[in-house]
């Protein structure tokens, strides 16, 4: 039996296949200030910083790293991000008994990263009346997501970041 290259199972896999399809129906168009796809340029680089250098290599965090925009930029939240019924003859096809993934749990997963990684964008645009206002008003925001959410939003966010600084 010929071992696969990557750490993740047939199950899985037609997840990241259809979280990346998901990716590119909701940014397929959408172009940065310097003209180049937002798909390209960012939302994958993201996704590379974040799997690469950060090693967040889970599936749900990997699709949510894509769609890390999906709630700020498109409105969109919850299930919807990666609306499974869309994708059920994918997943169908693919998954085995062995496979101990569940769709749901991902779905879940990336719903909670999106929406933690669009509570940081937001608080770092509320300014307050100073600097030390604004950097505790952050501090004590970044320590509630971590409380509710994980570290996981702070570390994609990081990776957003990062990207964003790159093609400066």
């Amino acid at each position: 039996e010929r071992q696969s290259m990557l750490p993740y199972t047939p199950g899985e896999t037609a997840l990241l296949v259809c979280g990346c399809h998901q990716t590119e129906i909701l940014f397929q168009n959408d172009r940065r200030k310097n003209g180049t796809l937002v798909l390209d340029d960012h939302l994958y680089d993201a996704g590379k910083i974040s799997v690469e250098d950060a090693g967040y290599t889970g599936v749900g965090t990997a699709i949510g790293v894509l769609l890390h925009d999906a709630e700020e930029d498109k409105g969109v939240s919850g299930d919807k991000l990666l609306p499974l019924g869309r994708y059920q003859e994918i997943f169908t096809r693919f998954h085995n008994e062995r496979d101990r993934v569940d769709p749901k749990q991902i779905q879940h997963t990336v719903a909670s990263l999106v929406h933690g990684v669009s509570k940081v964008a937001r608080l770092t645009k509320e300014g307050g009346k100073n600097i030390e206002e604004t950097m505790f008003a952050t501090a004590r925001h970044l320590l509630e997501i971590i409380v509710e959410e994980g570290p996981r939003p702070i570390g994609v966010k990081g990776s957003d970041r990062i990207s964003n600084n790159r093609s400066l």
